[in-house]
């Protein structure tokens, strides 16, 4: 049930994704991380999504720590993403 659902989701949210805020990203992550069924297709997007419009700049410590908890709790590495928020 959750898995159909996280992708119908995940289609929307790539529809929409350049209207994303920095909380919209990092809810996202969490929001998955949470339902334990993560879209890699989405999260691929979304990471290159802020970094490409250099979002990645805006994001606070809040934002950075719930980002990077859903990346580790959904085991999912994308090098470049996690470096920028590490480094923030």
């Amino acid at each position: 049930v959750v898995a159909p659902l996280v992708e119908t989701l995940g289609l929307g949210a790539a529809q929409r994704l350049t209207q994303f805020a920095v909380r919209d990203i990092a809810g996202t992550f969490w929001a998955m991380a949470k339902l334990e069924s993560g879209n890699r297709p989405l999260m691929d997007l979304i990471s290159c999504q802020a970094l490409n419009s250099l979002m990645i700049r805006e994001f606070k410590p809040q934002d950075c720590s719930v980002t990077v908890w859903a990346m580790a709790h959904l085991a999912y590495v994308n090098s470049p993403f996690l470096l920028h928020l590490v480094e923030q």
